[in-house]
Parts: structure tokens; sequence; C-alpha cells
């Protein structure tokens, strides 16, 4: 016979702390860089505002004036699916998407 038992859920965040001393839950936040058309900066931010993140700063993009690249923090839950809904937001003409 064999046993089955509750299952377990993976803790991928082993070493960071879930709670902070005043006992609120943390969340993982990444910093994401989209460089984009000027003509589609709205729909770029807008996507990224949705997906709860905050603005660092917005500045022109290197070597094409016709560009914008805008940092933004994020949760790690709102990069799931980000980079196609860019794609799709932008018409795919989004020049540069990257995180850390």
């Amino acid at each position: 016979m064999s046993s089955s038992s509750a299952p377990r859920v993976a803790n991928f965040l082993s070493g960071l702390p879930l709670y902070s001393e005043e006992g609120k839950k943390l969340e993982p936040y990444e910093e994401a860089q989209v460089e984009v058309p000027e003509e589609y900066m709205s729909s770029a931010i807008d996507l990224m505002n949705r997906r709860k993140g905050m603005m660092m700063e917005m500045s022109a993009g290197e070597g094409n004036s016709s560009t914008q690249t805008v940092k933004y923090r994020i949760p790690t839950r709102g990069l799931i699916g980000l980079r196609n809904s860019l794609l799709t937001a932008t018409r795919g003409t989004v020049c540069a998407f990257e995180y850390r």
C-alpha cells in the first residue's frame, strides 16, 4: 500500500525573509528597463502601471532621439508575460527590454 500525504509547496525564496519585522508580507521586486518609440510610450507606461510597477526614471533613448527609456521597479509576478504584452502594446516596436 502506498500512503499519500498532503502536497507541500516548494519555497523558492528559501533564503529571503517572507515577513518584515512588523509582520507585513514581503514581495520580491525587480528593476525593469524598457526602450520604446515615443508614439507607443503611453501604451508601455500604462502596461507597466497596471502590473503595479513604479517608474524610477525616464530618459531619451541612447543614440536614437525617437525612442524613450523608462526604468521601473516592478513586482516579480508582474514580469510574467510582460515581454509578449509589450510587443503587442507597441505593435512589435519595443527596442529593448531587460530586468534584473
